[in-house]
């Protein structure tokens, strides 16, 4: 009698829209202020899975001075205190970081049609 091989997909599945992605200006998410957007399309097979917007100068000028003012707080930061926080973010990325290898494999593993 011959072994039935199973196969198994550990990855979670891919979304199929990822929605609006939101501006994140001075520590929180911000809706967009324009009509205009840009999709953001599948490698896989081209199909548009989310958009980004195609922000306005006014907010991306909002951006810029929140991120030169949040310099400024940084800077005066003792740097015990910027190692610590660096860490913790490192961290994050690097469990963010596993999530997307996952997906870039599941991605790079498919092939036209599934």
């Amino acid at each position: 009698m011959a072994e039935a091989t199973q196969t198994y997909n550990l990855l979670k599945p891919l979304k199929e829209d990822y929605g609006t992605i939101s501006n994140f200006v001075d520590g929180e998410f911000v809706a967009p202020q324009t009509d205009r957007f840009l999709g953001i399309t599948s490698p896989l097979d081209g199909k548009v899975i989310g958009k980004v917007p195609l922000s306005t100068k006014a907010e991306v000028d909002k951006a810029v001075k929140a991120a030169h003012d949040a310099f400024w707080d940084w800077r005066s930061t003792p740097p015990l205190d910027r190692a610590r926080c660096r860490c913790r973010a490192s961290f994050c990325a690097l469990m963010e970081a596993t999530v997307v290898a996952g997906s870039v494999t599941q991605y790079n593993a498919l092939t036209e049609g599934g």
